[in-house]
């Protein structure tokens, strides 16, 4: 079977029932990729944005972004780290690192990225429909999943294309972008329906 190495994930509170439609596509999904991860007996380093805007005071809780049901991790003040606490539950094991950069992902570990893509991609999305969305989306699937051709060279893009496309924070993108050719990578599912780009995908390590 197949190590997965690194698992990209959205940063969407949307996957959690209690705040989002339900959820068929992705969902599901992500919930039988974590089931596999009990037996994986690695630490964790949980990879997301710290920016500001998804800050909370409320350590462990997603009440800042309407979740009444009470549950708390107990740990976590930013958005994707709590998120990504809660999705994995008892799959979370231990957890030796929390940052906002991949950097060079230890090869001892399994990595947890949280990242979104374009927020322009219907007119009801948070920035509307934007003309160059579309095209970054499928650059996004593209450097997501390599088809079975792990060495292929992912195409270039900028910070600035990225930005201007709707990815409101496109670091991690590019983190993604340079570490692509060493690994297998496997895109699993994908969806825009709330206009933001989102998507579950593994990648293995080249040995």
């Amino acid at each position: 079977m197949p190590t997965t190495d690194l698992l990209i994930m959205p940063g969407s509170p949307a996957l959690i029932p209690e705040l989002g439609p339900k959820d068929d596509k992705l969902r599901p999904i992500l919930d039988k990729l974590i089931h596999t991860l009990h037996a994986d007996p690695r630490p964790r380093h949980l990879i997301g944005s710290r920016d500001p805007r998804w800050h909370t005071t409320l350590t462990g809780s997603l009440r800042a972004w309407g979740d009444t049901s009470g549950i708390n991790v107990h740990a976590g003040n930013f958005l994707p780290e709590i998120l990504q606490r809660r999705l994995l539950g008892p799959a979370l094991g231990d957890v030796t690192s929390i940052r906002d950069t991949l950097g060079r992902p230890d090869p001892h570990a399994l990595s947890i990225v949280c990242v979104d893509g374009s927020a322009g991609l219907t007119l009801r999305a948070p920035l509307t429909l934007l003309e160059t969305a579309l095209p970054t989306h499928q650059w996004c699937c593209g450097l997501l999943g390599d088809q079975g051709m792990p060495h292929q060279k992912v195409q270039h893009a900028s910070a600035q294309e990225l930005t201007r496309a709707g990815i409101i924070e496109p670091v991690l993108w590019l983190e993604l972008a340079a570490l692509a050719p060493n690994y297998h990578r496997s895109l699993l599912a994908t969806d825009t329906d709330t206009g933001v780009g989102r998507y579950i995908a593994t990648w293995e390590a080249i040995a």
